[in-house]
């Protein structure tokens, strides 16, 4: 699909483009329910967030200062969503790849029951699908784990994002299973190790701050990661994964 995708939007934008996403300024305050689908384009219906309900929190909007593809302007420590680029590029991990074996697992294994695959038609009447996407979530009131999935137009694998609540159990093992996706030229082992070493610092950049926090990109092959924290309201704090296809 190689389409651009904004960080601003809510709550799939959080999940399908950079994940640093909404508008307002602290999360989890006067947020839309609207989000946002991989190209880009705004959508307001419940079954673009990632438990298909809509309404979820996201964060807000950082200043409009990318380059074309935004990762090359990627801050190299956690920071505040402001400093992040406007856009980041998405695109297939590999010709052929769909990830379905490893994400069949990935939902069985925590229970999730993931939607039938929906066309992302922009929300326009009468145009051709740019791509498909597939959501499900388990548990509620801050322990909900939530996956998000998005493919191109054939059905090659773009993007997986998977959201969890600190309160979940074991929500760390959710989020080390989902970075050690099996896409070409992974490296299971290198992404747990980044992550296990990122939660923690994110963690204390977002007390900090108290504001929503983004990760360095962890390049891996035809991939990067990008680990969010941010506020749910009473929900508490929600850690939000993204592993992306790029060409950048």
């Amino acid at each position: 699909m190689n389409a651009f995708l904004p960080i601003r939007r809510t709550a799939v934008g959080i999940a399908l483009a950079l994940v640093v996403t909404g508008c307002s300024d602290t999360l989890g305050q006067g947020e839309p329910t609207g989000s946002t689908d991989a190209t880009g384009t705004t959508r307001t219906d419940a079954a673009a967030s990632p438990d298909g309900q809509g309404g979820e929190s996201s964060p807000p909007s950082p200043s409009p200062t990318a380059s074309p593809s935004g990762v090359a302007d990627w801050p190299t420590e956690p920071a505040t969503a402001d400093k992040f680029p406007d856009t980041v590029r998405g695109v297939p991990f590999a010709k052929g790849y769909t990830g379905a074996v490893y994400l069949h697992k990935l939902a069985e294994q925590w229970h999730i029951e993931m939607s039938d695959k929906k066309k992302d038609d922009l929300g326009k009447q009468g145009t051709e699908a740019s791509g498909w996407y597939s959501s499900g979530s388990t548990g509620a009131d801050g322990k909900k784990l939530s996956l998000l999935i998005s493919w191109d137009r054939s059905g090659d694998l773009e993007s997986l994002v998977c959201s969890a609540g600190e309160k979940a159990a074991d929500h760390e093992k959710f989020l080390e299973d989902c970075a050690e996706l099996d896409h070409p030229r992974s490296q299971p082992s290198q992404a747990a190790a980044w992550l296990d070493d990122m939660l923690p610092a994110l963690d204390k950049s977002y007390r900090q701050n108290r504001k929503p926090v983004g990760s360095p990109l962890h390049r891996q092959g035809s991939s990067a990661f990008f680990l969010l924290a941010y506020n749910d309201g009473e929900n508490g704090t929600v850690y939000r994964l993204r592993v992306f296809g790029t060409d950048a």
